[in-house]
C-alpha cells in the first residue's frame, strides 16, 4: 500500500516481495525504472490493476507539473483535428481541464473500463504519453456528432460518461492511431514552453519508461 505524505513516500507491511523499500522521497529516473522491474519480477505481476495503480500514484506526484503543457497541447490538437467540435467546445466555454486531466493524471485507469485502460496502458509503458492523446482525440471523434449537438451542461455529462459502445478497446485503439501528432506535440511542446518557460523538476521522471517484457 502506498502512503502519499507530503514528505516522502512510504511502503509498508502489504507490499509484495521486491517492492519494500524501493519508493524513496524524489525517486530518480532509475528509481522509476527500477520500480517498474520489481514489479514486473515479482509474483504481483499477476495483478496488473496493482501495477496501475502504483505507477499512476508516482506519476501523479512527480508529472502534474506536465498536466497543464498536456492539456495546452490537446487542446490544439482537437482544434485541428477536429475542427468542428473545437470550435463548439469554445462556444460553450468548455476546456480540457474539465474533462480530460484524469486521462492524463491516471492515464485513463480512473474513467475507463479496465479491458480497455489495461491495453491503453500496455502501449503507455512502451510509447509514453502520445498514446494518452490519441486515445483522446479517438474518443472525441467517435462521439464526434453526438457532443457538438449538446448544450454546457449535458456536454460535461456526456464528456465524463462515455457509452459502452465507445469504450471498445478493438474500435478505439485502431481509431486512436490514425491520428500522426508526434511531430505536431514537439512543435506544441515548444510553443508552450516558449510562452511560459520551461516545466522543471528537481528530479526527472522519464516519460517514457522502459517496458519490461517477460
Amino acid at each position: 500500500m502506498i502512503i502519499d505524505d507530503p514528505s516522502r513516500w512510504e511502503v509498508i507491511d502489504e507490499d509484495p516481495p521486491g517492492l519494500r523499500g524501493s519508493l524513496v522521497e524524489d525517486p530518480s529516473a532509475d528509481d522509476m525504472v527500477s520500480l517498474e522491474v520489481s514489479l514486473y519480477r515479482t509474483s504481483w505481476c499477476y495483478r496488473p490493476l496493482d501495477i496501475k495503480c502504483v505507477l499512476s500514484s508516482v506519476r501523479y506526484r512527480y508529472c502534474l507539473p506536465l498536466v497543464q503543457q498536456y492539456l495546452f497541447q490537446f487542446e490544439q490538437l482537437v482544434k485541428e483535428h477536429l475542427p468542428k467540435l473545437g470550435e463548439h467546445f469554445t462556444r460553450e466555454m468548455i476546456n480540457p481541464s474539465m474533462y480530460a486531466s484524469q486521462w492524463f493524471i491516471t492515464v485513463f485507469s480512473y474513467s475507463f473500463p479496465f479491458h480497455l485502460a489495461l491495453r491503453i496502458w500496455d502501449v503507455f509503458l512502451y510509447e509514453g504519453v502520445k498514446v494518452v492523446f490519441r486515445v483522446g482525440l479517438a474518443i472525441l471523434k467517435y462521439r464526434h456528432d453526438h457532443l457538438v449537438k449538446l448544450p454546457f451542461e449535458k456536454l460535461i455529462h456526456a464528456l465524463r460518461n462515455f457509452p459502452e459502445d465507445a469504450l471498445e478497446p478493438d474500435t478505439l485503439l485502431p481509431l486512436a492511431y490514425s491520428f500522426k501528432i508526434s511531430k505536431r506535440l514537439e512543435e506544441l511542446k515548444q510553443e508552450y514552453e516558449k510562452n511560459h518557460g520551461k516545466t522543471v523538476r528537481s528530479r526527472e521522471v522519464p516519460e517514457k519508461l522502459t517496458s519490461v517484457h517477460l
